[in-house]
């Protein structure tokens, strides 16, 4: 937890999560983040991932502390930047169940944020999404999928790719020209291998090459709080 713990604006607790991650081309994907922003990579590749999870105990300090008494089921798409000696996450967008949640999101944070009937239950033993857009003006994109841990949860291993992939703390973000980043605490993961069957995936269609028949690297964790600060600016 950071020294400044008590300037958290937000928490969340995450349970039953899951990390999808694909390998992109530099050039593939450059076009689609702010010019502001450089990409980071791995071996020389750029990374496109999908992370989705239910949210619970969700807490806003700006609305008294409690956001909402409900769940909140959310898809997030993001990729890997820097900029000059900091690192984190951009967001392509994030899709919740939630509409004072989304509005908050969008209008506070200034994060990309939509309105989704999104379902994320039980299955046997493993989990199913199902997730449509339907944010005004929006079209109705669509993400399902179902998924089942595998494996002994482990802590990844830091210089490897799955701690490069998952350890990230810091969002950023540029509006105007203008980037800023926002500090997230969590304790560190434990993961486990899962398997996933993805039966549809709209979510990466602005992408000029199709993902959908390339088989994403995948991990599940059961459960994360996480505290989110402030945006500040950087450059």
């Amino acid at each position: 937890m950071s020294s400044n713990k008590n300037k958290w604006v937000a928490y969340q607790q995450w349970e039953d999560i899951l990390f999808l991650h694909w390998p992109v081309d530099v050039e593939t994907l450059r076009p689609h983040v702010p010019e502001e922003l450089e990409l980071d990579t791995h071996d020389g590749n750029s990374w496109i991932s999908i992370l989705a999870y239910v949210s619970t105990d969700n807490k806003a300090k700006k609305f008294g502390r409690t956001l909402t008494s409900s769940s909140i089921h959310q898809v997030n798409v993001r990729t890997y930047v820097k900029y000059g000696e900091e690192s984190g996450v951009y967001f392509f967008s994030m899709e919740a169940d939630h509409k004072a949640a989304v509005k908050a999101s969008r209008s506070l944070a200034g994060l990309p944020f939509y309105q989704a009937d999104l379902k994320h239950s039980k299955k046997d033993e493993g989990f199913r999404i199902q997730s449509t857009r339907t944010h005004s003006g929006e079209k109705g994109l669509q993400f399902k999928c179902s998924y089942k841990p595998s494996g002994e949860a482990h802590s990844p291993e830091p210089g490897s790719l799955e701690h490069w992939l998952t350890e990230r703390n810091q969002l950023l973000r540029v509006k105007g020209k203008k980037v800023s980043k926002s500090t997230i605490d969590y304790k560190p993961w434990k993961i486990r291998p899962a398997d996933v069957k993805i039966t549809k995936n709209q979510l990466l269609d602005f992408l000029p090459v199709d993902l959908t028949n390339k088989e994403p690297i995948v991990y599940y964790g059961k459960k994360k709080g996480v505290y989110f600060y402030d945006f500040n600016k950087i450059g």
